[in-house]
């Protein structure tokens, strides 16, 4: 899961109570500053980290 600290809409509490429920490998990866809308806001940062997490995990 990729967050930011200055997400409006969901917070920490979220992502734990999300992360409890999915099966799999799972990392969370933060990028401070990106608001609700990472990808948008951050794209070097958030495809850096969705490539980093390919790398290890797909097969």
């Amino acid at each position: 899961m990729v967050y930011s600290t200055d997400d409006e809409h969901i917070g920490m509490e979220q992502l734990v109570v999300g992360r409890e429920h999915l099966n799999g490998p799972l990392e969370l990866k933060r990028i401070d500053g990106a608001g609700h809308f990472i990808a948008r806001n951050a794209p070097e940062q958030f495809n850096q980290a969705v490539l980093q997490f390919l790398e290890r995990y797909a097969t």
